[in-house]
């Protein structure tokens, strides 16, 4: 486990929980038992915020809203599509193309491929940490073979393990190009952090390719649910997209908290 995953598995929010409840029991221990009964409390509250109440959906769908009215351009030369959907070291183990949640990129990918006949694809990811020599973009290439795809669409780009380094080796690939006729495909609610790295790479009029909704168009549809495990994945993905956002801005890997909307190329 890379050290940035390590540490957002210590404090993404579905673990709060855990750490209010080792709290609880130390100060149960120690005899802290006014403390304890607010750690516990804590806890529960935490619970009923993040896996019943729809918290993350609603903060899924404010991160995927700027997407809803989107209108796919007529003509593209060339889609993007990023990887996080590759299960590689499986891939590996097992000699086949599997996929995570997110297989709807690779769906969404092949069919504007076909509705774009004459678009170039670039592929962009790299080495899995827990896979030998498979990267995201050997598995991609495996998926878009066994569709029947043309290989000589495709070029991959290997070296990426996150949206920054996405951006980064695309806009190599692309030289002085600023995405003029570019697709961007990913995950709806993935978007905004990887367009504002993309913009900020210097591919400006790349156009996003939303696919893979989670939260209903209308906010009051997502409504509250007795589905925890659900529930607390969509909060600690929410919450994951939003601390990229603050921190890519920290570090300068963007220009502006968010996609600069303006700059969108419509056609």
């Amino acid at each position: 486990m890379s050290v940035s995953g390590f540490i957002w598995s210590i404090v993404q929010p579905s673990s709060w929980i855990l750490w209010l409840l080792i709290t609880a029991l130390v100060l149960h221990l120690r005899g802290k038992s006014r403390w304890r009964n607010r750690s516990v409390m804590a806890s529960l509250l935490l619970i009923i915020l993040l896996g019943i109440l729809p918290t993350g959906r609603w903060l899924l769908w404010s991160l995927e809203r700027p997407w809803h009215q989107m209108t796919p351009p007529v003509t593209l030369n060339t889609l993007v599509v990023l990887g996080g959907a590759e299960q590689v070291a499986l891939s590996e183990d097992f000699g086949m193309a599997l996929a995570n949640r997110y297989a709807h990129r690779w769906t969404a990918a092949i069919e504007l491929a076909r509705t774009h006949p004459k678009a170039m694809v670039i592929f962009s990811g790299g080495m899995h940490k827990r896979a030998n020599s498979l990267t995201e973009a050997d598995v991609f290439k495996q998926y878009w073979t066994n569709a029947g795809m043309d290989p000589a669409r495709l070029l991959l780009e290997r070296s990426a393990r996150n949206s920054y380094s996405n951006a980064v080796g695309v806009a190599a690939m692309a030289g002085d190009g600023t995405g003029k006729g570019w697709g961007l495909v990913t995950s709806a609610f993935h978007l905004p952090r990887a367009l504002a790295a993309f913009q900020s790479a210097g591919l400006r009029d790349i156009t996003p390719m939303p696919t893979g909704f989670i939260a209903r168009r209308n906010l009051w549809h997502n409504l509250p649910t007795l589905q925890l495990g659900y529930n607390m994945a969509d909060s600690d993905l929410a919450f994951h997209e939003y601390a990229g956002l603050v921190y890519y801005r920290l570090l300068g890997r963007t220009h502006a908290l968010w996609p600069d909307m303006m700059a969108l190329s419509q056609e």
